[in-house]
């Protein structure tokens, strides 16, 4: 009986125990097929050739594209894409409008909000700058500057921990590379593959030169701090897109390489016979050479000794100018046509009254309306550069930062393209208010004294005639 018992209870337990398993498996089934039937809705730029950009009818197209459709195919759930410009998308990312954002650089202010993906591209981050500006290296020759960032980018951070307050910020890359081109800016920071895109496309990759990275950044995909689910299917679905479909997708976009056909094969075999053929003539010279050799290679030496000196020649001549340009008593300048100032020293921030270069170069926007007394000096200047290329001791009135006037004099030349076109003014300005006064002074002086002497000739004329009526 008690046996009968024991095995009653056992079967009891069982079927109890099967019944919670599969109510548990129901669950869990139940909500994966939530997860998997819902669609996420994806933020990224729209302006980062050839990971995302537009067509000529504006869908968004690129690597990134055809990877989340291949991700949708996948786990079967839609991915609604958004692309525009890069700070709005994250805005609207951290107002909740979004899952996932896209194309982002992980740092630690993001790290607060985000939980990342590991990363998927990595990318090289440059200086790029107009030919005719020389010196520019790293972060630290970008002070005194103007620098075009895009909107939340990554590197205004990384630009203000270094100290760069300059910072003049666009909504794109292409709207960097278009002012660039409309000659309005002159140095920028900027992701690698989208800069020379861009400058390439709007024909002025030859007149642009860049650094060598400042940082590589690295592509990942993020969600909201917390948001785990998204992030596991997101990551798992990519996990499942094998080696050769991302190969397929990246072919597509950075294209193919030439391959080496049969043909090829042939000739490059009868070129390695001709070449086993001149070495071993080679060899059979080669005491006769091995002299030549060594004369070359100790020219070759005195060449490279030569370029050092030169070199050290050229970095002393930049820190003397550099001393100059910090120490002089004279104000100097680089301004643009559009009527901002890209660089100015001291002396010249002192003369006009502002605190600092940075800040004459901040604050002022329009010359013309904001420095001179009479805007139509400021076009008269600029009518003669234009006309003679230099001018010299061009003499007018400016307005101070706390809206005093003074004179000043200025000797200020252009600075052209290979083409002739103006890139910017320098000049060097003297404040000469002194000297005017004075010379306000000594007029006056030279109008009483004439009057006077004519006050005094009237005088005695009057004398004559009372003397002459007398005699009468």
């Amino acid at each position: 009986m008690i046996p009968h018992i024991n095995r009653l209870c056992m079967s009891g337990m069982v079927f109890w125990l099967v019944a919670v398993l599969c109510l548990f498996v129901g669950e869990v089934s139940s909500s994966d097929q939530k997860i998997h039937s819902q669609s996420i809705k994806v933020v990224m730029d729209n302006n980062y050739p050839p990971y995302v950009f537009l067509d000529a009818k504006g869908n968004l197209q690129g690597i990134l594209i055809d990877q989340w459709r291949l991700w949708e195919q996948k786990t079967g759930v839609k991915a609604e894409i958004s692309g525009m410009d890069w700070g709005i998308a994250q805005r609207r990312m951290e107002a909740g409008e979004f899952d996932v954002i896209d194309t982002i650089f992980f740092n630690e202010a993001r790290a607060k909000i985000y939980d990342f993906s590991k990363p998927y591209a990595r990318l090289d981050v440059s200086i790029f700058f107009h030919k005719n500006i020389s010196g520019i290296s790293d972060a630290d020759s970008l002070q005194g500057f103007a620098v075009a960032v895009k909107s939340g980018d990554a590197a205004i951070g990384y630009l203000k921990g270094k100290g760069i307050k300059l910072l003049r910020e666009y909504p794109s890359y292409e709207a960097i590379v278009m002012a660039a081109k409309e000659q309005k800016v002159m140095i920028t920071v900027i992701d690698n593959p989208p800069a020379l895109y861009f400058l390439y496309k709007m024909g002025i990759l030859n007149q642009f030169r860049y650094s060598a990275p400042l940082y590589t950044g690295e592509f990942h995909r993020a969600v909201k701090k917390g948001n785990t689910a998204v992030l596991k299917l997101v990551e798992e679905g990519f996990a499942k897109i094998t080696d050769g479909e991302h190969q397929a997708i990246n072919r597509k976009w950075f294209g193919t390489e030439t391959k080496v056909n049969q043909l090829h094969l042939s000739f490059i075999a009868a070129g390695l016979g001709v070449f086993f053929i001149i070495v071993l003539l080679l060899f059979i010279w080669n005491r006769t050479l091995r002299k030549n050799v060594q004369e070359r290679t100790l020219r070759l030496e005195q060449e490279v000794t030569l370029n050092i000196k030169k070199t050290e020649a050229i970095e002393e001549a930049k820190e003397k100018y550099r001393s100059i340009f910090e120490n002089a008593m004279e104000g100097i300048y680089q301004s643009t046509p559009a009527g901002r100032f890209l660089q100015v020293n001291p002396a010249m921030a002192r003369i006009y009254g502002y605190d600092s270069p940075d800040d004459m170069v901040q604050s002022v926007t329009n010359i013309a309306l904001q420095i001179y007394v009479n805007p139509d000096d400021r076009k008269h200047l600029m009518e003669m550069l234009e006309k003679n290329g230099r001018i010299e001791k061009y003499e007018y009135q400016i307005r101070q930062k706390n809206g005093s006037t003074i004179w000043v004099s200025n000797n200020a030349r252009t600075v052209n393209d290979n083409e002739g076109r103006i890139l910017y003014y320098e000049g060097l300005v003297q404040d000469i208010t002194e000297r005017k006064q004075m010379e306000e002074e000594r007029r006056s002086l030279e109008d009483r004294l004439i009057r006077a002497q004519k006050m005094e000739a009237l005088g005695q004329l009057a004398g004559g005639v009372a003397h002459d009526l007398n005699n009468v």
